[in-house]
């Protein structure tokens, strides 16, 4: 199943609305996989987190949100049971089970909503709970609120979520701060903070591999270990920032990643002074 597939069906025509809807589907699903990422244990479904995140929001075309560009006239509260709706009956006529990606639809708004709440602040929705109960539907769920339609697209930091999700009440943000504690949100930092933390990281790396040259001056002072054992070193500090931009470019960097990597290094690192100072490797 492609999802763009089904986007285009429902919005055949190439406008801002559509190429909205998809950017904003495209960071949800690479949110969802860095969620995922870091909690491998969980052995999240891959498909359906990212077929669920790219269908997510399908339904806001059909309601009134003008600053996104949605001309249509139910209220955007309802866009969730909205596009439950239109999955499954595209389903239907395609002969394709879409049902865990309708649950997506009407589970993901702020952190799912109770029957209670609803009932209460009177929303125009069936009277009954829509929180998320699968692993998938609690991880896009989550992944939804670090990234908005509007304004300028980047990813929210977890105390900007917390803060914008504080309006409707003390259940959502609970709700919310379970969800965080449940996939350890409090761990795995916005993409573009592990990429400038990794490319700090990286410079004193190479201060400290080009140290040596500093006390030594001239390559000729070198011994052929040392000089292998040097090569090896930018190699593998090559390989680590061509890692980290690629995991970076797909959002899918963690720390966790940085500090093995950089642990790995220092160890080298370590080696090398000893081999440098107290060269003992005469080939």
């Amino acid at each position: 199943m492609n999802p763009i597939d089904i986007i285009e069906y429902f919005y055949p025509q190439d406008t801002v609305l559509r190429k909205l809807l998809i950017r904003h589907c495209e960071q949800v699903r690479d949110k969802a996989l860095q969620i995922a990422k870091y909690n491998k244990h969980m052995k999240l479904d891959r498909e359906i987190l990212v077929n669920g995140a790219m269908l997510h929001d399908i339904g806001i075309g059909k309601c009134k949100a003008k600053d996104i560009f949605c001309l249509g006239s139910e209220p955007y509260i309802k866009h969730g049971v909205l596009g439950a709706e239109m999955l499954r009956a595209y389903g239907k006529e395609h002969g394709i089970d879409l049902e865990v990606y309708a649950r997506i639809c009407e589970r993901h708004t702020g952190s799912g909503l109770t029957a209670d709440e609803i009932r209460k602040s009177g929303l125009p929705l069936p009277e009954t709970d829509f929180l998320p109960e699968t692993p998938e539907e609690k991880v896009i769920c989550l992944a939804d609120k670090f990234y908005s339609k509007s304004g300028n697209g980047k990813e929210k930091k977890l105390k900007s979520v917390v803060r914008s999700m504080e309006k409707f009440g003390d259940g959502p943000v609970q709700r919310f701060l379970a969800l965080c504690r449940e996939f350890h949100m409090q761990k795995i930092p916005a993409v573009l903070t592990a990429f400038m933390i990794a490319l700090i990281m990286i410079s004193c790396d190479i201060v400290l591999l080009c140290f040596p040259f500093g006390i030594n001056a001239v390559w000729k002072h070198f011994t052929w270990g040392q000089m292998i054992f040097f090569w090896g070193e930018v190699v593998f500090l090559l390989y680590f920032l061509l890692r980290t931009l690629y995991f970076y470019l797909k959002n899918l960097l963690l720390m966790r990643d940085i500090w093995i990597y950089e642990s790995i290094f220092l160890i080298f690192s370590l080696t090398g002074f000893f081999l440098y100072f107290y060269p003992v490797v005469r080939f």
